[in-house]
């Protein structure tokens, strides 16, 4: 039957009614092709985007971060005007004379007691002797005053003055023996040898300067600001950072402020009574103690540079101001976008 229905198509008088329903078909399917698509309508949103939330929520987090960051950072002052001190023990003889005996070296760790340097004593043992004798004598003479004095062939008086030469030869006595014994120096403390200046062999004089000893005992003087003292007081914590040893941290605390400004006791304080006066922020040095001492493999000593921080106060999270700063900065974050958007929606 198709065949049928096909052959009377192609027969002569339906191949007009063929080409007349193949044009009818392309003329649809042209049509269908040239009509563009219908637009689609956007539809309206609101306010509440997921782009003005995220504008308010970034904003809000900033601000309370800020607050945050500042306020945790503002409870310490610092400063990198501050060095190590200690007490430098200049060690000097007492008598003078050649060095005889010499048991120190550079750098060198000494004991509480240690000997350290010998005089040549041969001199004042000399006058020890000199002085025993003197003193024995003394002894001899008034023993026989005394004895004198019972048959009154001798007053009062001249046994008083024997006594006297007695009491004045031990005491002298005693005063060479001390020069005898200063010829020895020992250490007077625990530290470390330096700044030596003598040799052995050397002639030395009273007072002149040997060489110095530095205990171990360390602290920090700080020269802060004085503005930035208003808060700072005895007892606080500190952090302490040597340049020597910049990956490690110290312990520590304050231990007293000094009752003035450095310059005021400087060698020529400053006048300001005279000339142009130029307002310069003073400096004032706190004290500032280690909490534990510092290992003996760590070469620090005085006149290091450290930076302490100190925690002038405790920082506490006040939480309704936390969450006024929050709400503050997610009105702020939408109140940006919405400009954003309607600026967008202008244009």
């Amino acid at each position: 039957m198709n065949s049928s229905l096909w052959d009377g198509l192609r027969s002569p008088n339906n191949k007009e009614l063929a080409s007349t329903l193949t044009e009818d078909q392309k003329q649809k399917e042209g049509n269908s092709i040239e009509m563009p698509p219908a637009e689609k309508k956007e539809k309206p949103r609101g306010f509440f985007t997921y782009q003005t939330l995220f504008y308010g929520l970034s904003s809000g987090l900033a601000f309370l971060l800020t607050y945050l960051f500042f306020g945790y950072f503002l409870s310490f002052e610092t400063t990198d005007d501050a060095f190590i001190a200690g007490h430098i023990i200049r060690i000097s003889p007492k008598v003078a004379g050649h060095v005889v005996g010499y048991y120190i070296d550079d750098n060198m760790d000494v004991k509480k007691g240690q000997l350290l340097i010998e005089i040549d004593p041969r001199d004042y043992q000399s006058r020890v002797a000199l002085a025993q004798a003197n003193r024995d004598l003394a002894e001899t003479e008034w023993k026989r005053m005394k004895e004198i004095l019972r048959s009154s062939a001798v007053s009062q008086l001249q046994v008083d003055a024997a006594w006297a030469i007695k009491l004045s030869t031990e005491a002298y006595l005693r005063l060479n023996e001390l020069q005898l014994g200063y010829t020895r120096i020992y250490a007077p403390e625990e530290g470390r040898i330096t700044m030596r200046t003598v040799e052995k062999g050397q002639y030395v004089e009273v007072g002149q300067t040997l060489f110095d000893i530095v205990p171990p005992e360390l602290w920090v003087v700080a020269n802060y600001k004085e503005t930035q003292i208003t808060h700072m007081r005895a007892g606080q914590p500190v952090r302490i950072r040597i340049d020597a040893y910049p990956h490690h941290r110290y312990k520590g605390h304050v231990d007293s402020i000094q009752r003035g400004s450095g310059a005021q006791f400087s060698l020529l304080p400053p006048e300001n009574a005279t000339g142009n006066y130029v307002k310069v922020v003073q400096r004032v040095p706190v004290k500032i103690l280690f909490d534990e001492p510092l290992d003996k493999e760590e070469i620090v000593g005085p006149g290091f540079s450290v930076a302490p921080t100190v925690e002038v106060k405790k920082f506490k999270v006040d939480i309704l101001w936390s969450i006024a700063l929050f709400c503050a900065g997610f009105g702020a974050g939408m109140l940006m976008a919405f400009i954003l958007k309607w600026k967008k929606k202008k244009r």
